[in-house]
């Protein structure tokens, strides 16, 4: 559901051949969401570069689930060369229950509204038709029915067997209940699974199981939140029943304001775990780190935990892991991505285990700058 619809006559984006360089729109996707042959298909009119300096316009894009079950496709048009310094966003809501056709679709004519502001810089404004749909405004989200409060209900159920006599069959059913608001969101899951199996003899067994798990979420300022999650399992076989429950306070404190989080998060935060028995199981912070730039993005988690089960190893544990991609000349890209993992017993004051993972890649592109054939022959 684009929140515009632009349409542009197709005069806009022909190349003249006697002034190739300034009738044209040279673009470089580093775009996750979208299905770049399609909008090659689509857009037959733009050139659609190899390379980052060679673009006019850069498409990065970021996919971010919401409370419904779908996804908020956030573009970001990034001007390069005459386009410096002309950037901007848009974004695409992806329902739950879009298919695939829809959901390319409706990327591809966010794709199309956010290429108008540089066409305009290469075409006369006759030759653009702007068309805006009725829904334009966005409603109140506390002025709806369901007052942003969505539920799901889905299952399954398999059944295999084989010619020696023995099958199985598996029931699995699932609810999920949602709701998302500006200061608060919260989310209840819940699972029951369900198998009966028959061996080649007759003999049958079965096995079943309950699952939850819920978040909370509060705002309690511009750059405070506060929540927590309860996760819990019961599950029988063989005549023997099991449980487990975790809850989860969390805090949070985010440096970025949470508005330009898809662009830019620095948040600390600290949560403990209590289980069943009404005792503390860890408790630790943990600091998150994501930047997005022209040059590439950064995207680091650090956390640490100290472990409180009672009769057990008095230990702390850290864990860091990061990522990343940047453009070092022409034609050149690096990455690099990085696990450290560490464990401490307190007792012996020693490092217990260690492990370090540590990778570097890069890529460096020759050959034709432009490539605008698409050619779906034989699949490849």
């Amino acid at each position: 559901m684009l929140f515009a619809l632009i349409s542009c006559s197709f005069s806009i984006l022909s190349i003249a051949q006697d002034n190739f360089k300034d009738n044209q729109i040279n673009l470089f996707f580093d775009c996750q969401s979208c299905d770049l042959t399609y909008i090659r298909q689509e857009l037959p009119q733009l050139n659609y570069a190899r390379r980052l300096e060679n673009t006019d316009v850069l498409i990065r894009s970021t996919k971010i689930e919401n409370a419904s079950g779908g996804y908020r496709h956030n573009l970001f048009f990034i001007g390069h060369n005459r386009f410096q310094n002309h950037d901007q966003e848009l974004f695409f809501i992806q329902n739950q229950d879009m298919s695939f056709e829809e959901t390319r679709q409706g990327i591809l004519n966010t794709v199309k509204a956010g290429l108008v502001p540089y066409i305009m810089h290469i075409s006369p404004m006759e030759d653009i038709s702007i068309t805006f749909p009725d829904s334009i405004y966005s409603t109140p989200w506390n002025t709806t029915k369901w007052k942003n409060w969505t539920a799901l209900v889905g299952g399954n159920i398999n059944f295999n067997s084989s010619n020696n006599g023995s099958s199985r069959w598996d029931l699995d059913p699932r609810i999920s209940i949602l709701k998302e608001t500006p200061e608060e969101q919260f989310g209840l899951q819940y699972n029951f699974s369900f198998d009966k199996n028959t061996n080649s003899g007759g003999a049958e067994s079965s096995s079943n199981s309950h699952q939850m798990f819920a978040y909370y979420a509060k705002a309690i300022g511009p750059r405070w939140s506060l929540g927590g999650n309860i996760s819990g399992r019961i599950w029988e076989s063989n005549n023997l029943t099991n449980k487990i429950l975790f809850v989860s306070p969390m805090i949070e404190y985010s440096i970025c304001p949470y508005e330009v989080f898809h662009k830019k998060r620095l948040t600390i935060g600290y949560s403990t775990t209590i289980n069943q028995d009404i005792k503390f199981s860890s408790h630790g912070p943990r600091i998150r780190l994501s930047l997005f730039q022209k040059w590439g993005f950064i995207s680091a988690i650090y956390s640490v935990h100290h472990n409180l089960i009672p009769n057990t190893t008095d230990t702390i544990s850290t864990q860091f892991s990061g990522s990343i991609w940047f453009r070092l000349s022409k034609g050149f890209y690096l990455s690099l991505d990085a696990i450290l993992l560490g464990n401490l017993q307190l007792q012996s004051n020693i490092d217990s285990f260690t492990s370090t993972r540590f990778g570097v890649s890069f890529n460096y592109v020759l050959g034709d700058i432009y490539n605008n054939v698409v050619n779906p022959r034989l699949g490849f």
